[in-house]
């Protein structure tokens, strides 16, 4: 009798590691998968950001081209003016970094034939990153002044 009573016991406890186990498997995956979820959401949101940032590039452009200057310039939560960067740029919304890059014929017009490559970045941090700032969502565009065609 000693004997099963000993060897219940080895059952039992071999039952609750396995459980314990189990339990910490499930709870890895739910963790693993609000961090994607929580990941997800922030490259949506960064994404709209970069979106609003090209809108407004192109809103100012139409009604003055010289005001695209080849520089890199912040883009500040509810602001419609460029600020030209110059260390950093303030944050959105307390986590994200919006940059607008304007770049002059780039590739030899390769890419925007002749006209001005307008890159918004915004970046972002999350417990993942080493680095400050270590994912981003990038949008280009190619504007033209359409005020100086000329006809031959």
């Amino acid at each position: 009798m000693k004997n099963n009573k000993g060897s219940a016991l080895v059952e039992t406890l071999i039952a609750l590691g396995v459980a314990v186990l189990i339990i910490g498997a499930i709870t890895g995956s739910v963790m693993s998968s609000l961090k994607n979820a929580e990941y997800a959401k922030k490259q949506n949101i960064a994404s709209q950001y970069a979106q609003q940032g090209i809108e407004l590039v192109r809103k100012k452009v139409r009604t003055n081209w010289a005001l695209l200057i080849p520089k890199t310039y912040c883009l500040l939560e509810d602001s419609t003016e460029l600020i030209e960067k110059e260390i950093t740029c303030g944050l959105i919304a307390n986590e994200f970094v919006r940059e607008v890059k304007v770049v002059e014929d780039p590739l030899l017009g390769l890419i925007c034939s002749g006209g001005k490559e307008v890159e918004v970045k915004v970046m972002w941090t999350d417990s993942k990153c080493a680095n400050p700032l270590c994912h981003d969502v990038i949008l280009s565009s190619c504007f033209t002044n359409h005020n100086e065609v000329t006809f031959n």
